[in-house]
């Protein structure tokens, strides 16, 4: 008896300093590695599907996001195992929502959810503040991320901001490619 909880426990060490690693990119494979990204708010198309290479095992978790045509980094992230196509955005302080991708979500939200003002591009919108459980981008596994998800008129902008992004080892930009780290 005494062995096979030894066993137990043992198993249960290894999964747990290995399923932030291994979870992420299970999840993103079971769903097909695609998405439906969404038009940016203050662009007519589809942001350029961004290359992203990753590196790392266990602590040093890493990925390279190439910049667009446009200069900007875009990726996708796995939220609640969907993936969302967001625009990484060191000048938004919390990971925004469009009010369509919280409905892809099944994220439980009421008119009355709708309780901060922001600044967007598009002006003044309503907000509705949330805590995301998880948020995995490549082999990054951040859990309860802060967040808000902006009414249909704020536009169908994703953004992977500063409340995601705080919480890695770093942030680096370097020759046409933004690099995180964890």
């Amino acid at each position: 008896m005494l062995r096979s909880s030894i066993l137990v426990a043992i198993v249960a060490c290894i999964v747990a300093v290995y399923a932030p690693t291994v979870f992420p990119a299970l999840l993103q494979a079971m769903s097909g590695g695609t998405s439906d990204a969404p038009m940016a708010a203050n662009a007519g198309a589809r942001p350029a599907q961004a290359s992203a290479s990753l590196t790392g095992v266990g602590e040093d978790r890493m990925i390279e996001i190439a910049a667009d045509g446009g200069g900007q980094y875009s990726t996708d992230v796995v939220i609640n195992g969907v993936v969302v196509h967001m625009l990484v955005d060191t000048g938004a302080t919390t990971v925004a929502l469009s009010a369509e991708t919280a409905q892809r979500l099944s994220l439980p939200l009421s008119e009355a959810s709708y309780t901060a003002l922001v600044h967007t591009a598009n002006g003044v919108a309503r907000a509705a503040p949330i805590v995301l459980p998880a948020v995995s981008v490549g082999n990054i596994y951040v859990p309860a991320v802060q967040g808000l998800v902006l009414e249909r008129r704020a536009g169908r902008v994703d953004l992977l901001g500063m409340s995601f992004l705080k919480r890695l080892s770093s942030v680096e930009q370097r020759s046409g490619r933004l690099v995180l780290r964890q």
